[in-house]
């Protein structure tokens, strides 16, 4: 999404072909030589500038103040030089690549205070994020934490960090560190990112290649600082030394299943990329599911640290079992995710200790619709019901002197 502010603009040049583009008044079935009236989008304007403007003539299409969807990629190649697109001088005009939700709200009986709206009339089957007056809204989530901004949230400050809006371990009022009791299913005969089984049962292939393979080709073998030979453990990404690479194993899941990283002993001694079948937390690190548990979780993502804090991996949950004695909460089971990182994670004990995780947050999920941020925000999520009829619920909070809509998937 992009905006052009109220900042004076120059005027069409003379001799330049002008077309108002005008999402509010605009029409695009009308004359289609008629360009003294607005068009309703950018697409049909600058067809229009095309096919009305003579060999050489500068065009400027002028947006008029207000979102400007656009609903399919506007290709632009040699044929469209000259043609300038530009804010209506003192008013502002955002394009967004996204969709304007018009259907009307209405009461819920999924929750008390929900609304919700049916989508399926608009032929939208997946809602991936939500913007409402230009900020980014969030899905109903634990802990509660703006992932976009630091945030006021029921009163109490949040700040970015590796464990603000992190279920992690920390340190309690007397200084004293409370480790993270998560645990993660390394193994797992289920499903994952459509391979059935975690992990795969055949190892990867592994490619060595060097300077023989590529007889007449400048390839240094070592890296020499002053005629002296550095340390060659490092080798292996390209740059010099033995090319390696790995197909398959534990990137079957990944497009191509192929890379540095997939190579089972590359010279770096890295860990292959891999990840946990699923998730056990203790239930106090879920307060709001209670002791049965949540009511839906399927459909659920969780985000999780890699231990090291190198990168984030991002799971959908496709199945849960019920807590276990102990105080454990509902096991989590995944059906996708887990390919963002190179290196990988398994949750496994004797590997990366008994619960193999620096912090992790769940969202997308009911209970969780909580969050309150200061006056007017909205908080959408996608939820896919009977006969393809996507809902969107909110929940309504009075906060100070604004209001506050939260979403959730039912």
């Amino acid at each position: 999404m992009g905006a052009w502010g109220a900042a004076g603009q120059p005027e069409t040049p003379a001799g330049a072909l002008e077309l108002l583009v005008d999402p509010r008044a605009g029409d695009d079935g009308g004359d289609d030589d008629d360009i003294t009236t607005p068009f309703a989008s950018i697409s049909a304007a600058v067809a229009a500038a095309i096919a009305t403007r003579v060999p050489g003539q500068a065009a400027h299409i002028v947006l008029r103040g207000g979102t400007h969807f656009v609903t399919e990629t506007i290709q632009l190649t040699s044929a469209h030089s000259r043609i300038t697109v530009r804010n209506y001088d003192g008013e502002e005009a955002v394009i967004s690549g996204g969709v304007n939700l018009t259907q009307p709200w209405k009461p819920s009986l999924r929750c008390t205070g929900c609304f919700e709206m049916n989508l399926s009339k608009q032929n939208i089957q997946q809602v991936y994020g939500l913007r409402r007056d230009g900020v980014r809204e969030i899905r109903a989530r634990y802990p509660n934490f703006d992932p976009e901004m630091d945030s006021t949230i029921d009163g109490q400050r949040h700040f970015h960090s590796p464990r603000d809006g992190w279920i992690a371990g920390h340190y309690n009022k007397t200084n004293a560190w409370i480790p993270l009791k998560t645990k993660w299913i390394p193994n797992t005969t289920s499903t994952l990112n459509g391979i059935p089984g975690w992990p795969p049962k055949h190892a990867a292939t592994t490619f060595v290649i060097r300077d023989s393979d590529w007889p007449g080709v400048e390839w240094p073998m070592n890296i020499t600082t002053n005629s002296t030979v550095d340390p060659d453990s490092w080798t292996g990404e390209g740059e010099w030394g033995e090319y390696w690479l790995g197909a398959g194993g534990t990137c079957v899941d990944r497009d191509p299943p192929v890379g540095y990283w997939c190579a089972t002993a590359a010279p770096r001694h890295i860990s292959t990329p891999n990840h946990p079948s699923g998730i056990q937390p203790f239930g106090s690190e879920l307060p709001n599911a209670g002791p049965e548990g949540y009511k839906n979780a399927t459909g659920a993502v969780i985000h999780a640290w890699r231990p090291g804090h190198w990168y984030t991996n991002i799971f959908e949950v496709g199945g849960v079992s019920p807590p276990l004695p102990g105080g454990w909460g509902s096991s989590f089971m995944f059906s996708r995710g887990g390919t963002q990182g190179g290196e990988g994670v398994t949750g496994d004990a004797a590997s990366e200790g008994p619960y193999g995780s620096a912090g992790w947050y769940i969202e997308n999920v009911l209970e969780e619709l909580d969050m309150v941020r200061l006056c007017g925000h909205l908080r959408l999520v996608p939820s896919m019901c009977s006969h393809f009829a996507l809902m969107l619920l909110f929940f309504c909070r009075r906060v100070e002197s604004g209001s506050m809509m939260n979403v959730t998937r039912p």
